[in-house]
């Protein structure tokens, strides 16, 4: 039977994805084409997927290490990642919902192995610079993301911020309601952490221990590896001592990038 294969990448990390459903293939395209790349000669893993249909459960999302593997479960899918091998062996019910689910679990754990993390933001592009509008639901990522003018939108929901060569970048993901089209899939220097704020009248700095509380409870990340986690705090505090952030509420200003642009951060 032919096997299909696509090359997916995420914050510069490809995965090699492998089904014998072309139907499944199709849906990929469809849905995650800005994220399919040609080049597939350098995978960090192969992902080969397979369907299954599961019973309704309501089993929660979880990451566990087994000795050299990692297992992976959801309500309607089950993987195996083995880093050492660079494979991976997934199950899952064929619905969007579900993939979408899969990917931002498996791609916060690749990521973490790549000092990179998945975060619960509103990441846009200015200049040439990234920017991380960081807050939980209802915080107003997405309203912002439609109010700001002359900006990219990498993600409205996850952004995926990752250090590479002692420098941190931003990424786009396809997670959320909104980005921009075209986006290039690339990285972004990362030029300063804001913090969504609703009660909060123009900028107010925010000192690093909040700060360093405040990245860390917004990173999506389910595994409780304790060499994973110590990677990610690492890296949160590398993040913190790097940028200073403000709290902002830029509901209220349709221009929130004008005192940056003039000098004052």
């Amino acid at each position: 039977m032919k096997i299909y294969k696509l090359a997916f990448q995420i914050g510069g990390i490809t995965t090699l994805i492998e089904s014998k459903d072309s139907s499944f293939m199709f849906l990929l395209k469809k849905k995650y084409g800005d994220f399919l790349i040609k080049d597939d000669s350098k995978p960090y893993t192969r992902l080969v997927f397979s369907k299954r249909d599961f019973p309704t459960s309501r089993r929660r999302i979880s990451i566990k290490r087994n000795n050299a593997c990692f297992l992976i479960k959801g309500e309607l899918f089950q993987g195996v990642f083995y880093p050492r091998k660079g494979f991976t062996q997934v199950v899952l019910d064929y619905e969007d919902s579900v993939i979408s689910t899969f990917l931002r679990v498996f791609y916060s754990l690749l990521l973490a192995f790549n000092k990179g993390v998945l975060v619960h933001s509103l990441g846009v592009v200015k200049n040439n610079r990234g920017f991380l509008f960081i807050g939980p639901s209802s915080s107003g990522k997405t309203t912002a993301a439609k109010r700001l003018k002359d900006v990219l939108i990498l993600s409205d929901e996850l952004t995926c911020a990752r250090m590479i060569d002692n420098k941190f970048y931003l990424f786009p993901t396809p997670f959320g309601q909104i980005r921009s089209f075209p986006l290039p899939n690339k990285g972004f220097l990362l030029h300063r952490l804001f913090f969504l704020d609703k009660k909060t009248g123009g900028y107010i700095r925010e000192d690093r221990f909040n700060t360093f509380l405040k990245v860390l409870k917004s990173i999506f990340f389910l595994c409780e590896e304790r060499v994973l986690v110590q990677k990610i705090v690492t890296l949160s505090k590398s993040m913190v001592y790097n940028f200073s952030a403000y709290r902002v509420n830029i509901l209220t200003d349709k221009e929130p990038f004008k005192d940056i642009d003039n000098g004052y951060f």
